[in-house]
Formats: structure tokens, sequence, C-alpha cells
């Protein structure tokens, strides 16, 4: 089956390109920038992360790989990186929210691909990367159907922490691009480490700090988790009731392509390869994110302008 993973890194490789050559065609140069500085930022933290930590490893049958194994990272995690973050963004800001907690759906939105994505995909082929839990059928205080729980909070960290970075560019240029605004893209990937850092050391620190207390919290990651969720949909609800909700209609459709195909083609690989009789829980929950994230997307469409734009629609008149 290892032409699966030709399929899912080909698939989104072509994707990526899309993206390119939409900012292109449409010479929107700083968001250029800005999707160019995600996937460095994502290339760059998923080898340090390796590199340093030794955590997990990736497959080496993915054809586009920067560096060696077992420090490998398949670069198509890095442009997929640079997509979540972009379409995730694109998505928030046609709700109309506070720009304080943006960045906080932005995260809770990509959540909802991880949660889809990884305790399938650790499944496929031998695993696209591998935890080193192999692949229980269960939760645990350690893992998510085989899915460290810090996994999440790496995400939760990444997406929130890089976009809310983006988001001070675009506060201060105004999508204007410069030399000093492309020093900043190229120096952002690394300023982003410095609070992910200072996020993970604390939070473990923290926990040896209970541990030496003689409070032993065995859920401890998965609370934490739990946690940082409650707070960012608390930081979303605010805004809303402040009167900060506004729908805005969207005319790109490649948000709702990424966040459709990234369930879909996961869910179908779930189904196709019988993981629902060993982890039924996780096709339930996967479904649950699909129809939500379907929701917000298909509300922020604007589908008759899009339908417009089609190049079959006929203009006549019957």
């Amino acid at each position: 089956m290892v032409w699966l993973t030709y399929f899912f890194e080909i698939y989104f490789e072509v994707l990526y390109l899309v993206f390119l050559v939409r900012f292109i065609f449409l010479k929107r140069w700083s968001r250029l920038l800005n999707f160019l500085s995600a996937t460095l930022f994502g290339l760059s933290i998923e080898y340090l992360s390796i590199f340093l930590y030794d955590s997990y490893h990736y497959s080496t049958l993915f054809l586009l790989q920067f560096g060696r194994a077992p420090n490998n990272v398949p670069l198509v995690v890095a442009f997929c990186w640079a997509m979540i973050i972009t379409c995730s963004m694109d998505t928030t800001d046609h709700f109309g929210l506070h720009p304080i907690s943006r960045p906080f759906l932005d995260t809770l939105l990509a959540l909802t691909l991880d949660l889809t994505m990884d305790a399938i995909a650790i499944r496929i082929d031998g695993g696209f990367w591998d935890w080193g839990y192999g692949l229980p059928t269960y939760i645990s205080p350690l893992t998510y159907f085989g899915v460290i729980w810090t996994n999440y909070m790496g995400w939760f960290f990444i997406v929130l922490i890089f976009s809310s970075i983006l988001r001070l560019e675009r506060k201060i240029w105004r999508d204007k691009v410069n030399l000093l605004v492309i020093v900043y893209h190229l120096i952002v990937p690394f300023l982003g480490y410095i609070p992910l850092y200072l996020a993970f050391e604390g939070t473990y620190r923290f926990n040896l700090f209970l541990l030496a207390k003689g409070i032993i919290v065995v859920w401890y990651w998965f609370y934490l988790v739990l946690l940082f969720v409650f707070i960012a949909l608390t930081v979303i609800l605010i805004s809303i009731f402040a009167g900060h909700f506004r729908i805005e209609k969207i005319t790109n459709i490649l948000p709702f392509a990424l966040f459709t195909s990234f369930h879909l083609l996961y869910l179908a690989t779930y189904f196709a390869l019988g993981f629902f009789s060993t982890i039924p829980l996780v096709g339930i929950v996967s479904i649950i994110v699909l129809v939500i994230d379907l929701v917000i997307e298909y509300f922020i469409m604007d589908w008759k302008a899009i339908s417009a734009k089609l190049p079959f629609r006929s203009k006549a008149k019957i």
C-alpha cells in the first residue's frame, strides 16, 4: 500500500503549487511572503523537534525529503503547515472577530484537521510518522490512539504563535512589501521558536514541580490540552458577545478545498483500510469535526460569485 503515501504526498504538493500560482497570478506579494514564511517555519520546527527531542520520526517512503533519516522531514509536511495556517487565517478573517481572538480561532480550526489526520496517518503504510507508542486501540494518559497529547499542544502553540506573528506584520506594514518586510519574514520562523520553547518548557517543568510535591496528575497532558482549548473558546466567545462577529463572504475556494479534502481523504482511508473496526471513536470524532468545518466553510463562501466565475457556466438566458 506504498502508493497511498505517494498519493497523499503528491496531492498536497500539487495543492501547494496551486496556492503559489494563485498568489503570483493575483500579485498578492505580501500573502506570498506569509505563505513562504509559514513553509520555512513548518520545515524548521519539524526538523528541530526531531533533531533535539527525538520524540518522533517520519517515514522514509516520501519522495521529497529534507535531511537524512532518522532526522528526515518530508517537504509536504512543511507545505501542509503553510496551507493550514494560511487557510485557517483566511477563514477566521471573514468572521469579523476582534483581532486578539482571531489567532485562537485559527488554532482551533487547525486542530480539527489534526484530530482527523494523526491517528489515521500513523496507521497508513507502516505510518507516515511514528511516535514510538505503537498503535493502541484506546485512549490513554499518554496518547490519543497512539498520538501523544503533547502533539496537540504543539499544534495549538505553533498555529497560535505563528498566526499571531503574521497578523502583527499585517497590522504594521498593511500588506506592503519592501526589504524590511522580507527580512522580517526570514527572521519570523526563528523568533517563533522562543515562545514555543517557553510554552513547552513551562508546562513540562510545572509537571515536574507537581511530582516533586507528591501530586501525581495521571492525565496531566490531556487536561492541559482541554485547558488550552477552553481558553481559546472563551476568548472567542468573549469577542462574539462583545459584538465582534460579522460574517463576510469569501470567493476564494482554496480554504474550503483544503479543509474538505483533508477530512475526506483521511476518512476515506479510515474506512477503506478497515480502521473503523479497531478504532471506531476516531471515525466518530473525525466525522464530527468534518461537519463543523463544512458548516463553517459553507456559510462564509459566496457560492453565487464563485459559480459565476466558472469557465463552463453559460451566460445565456434560457
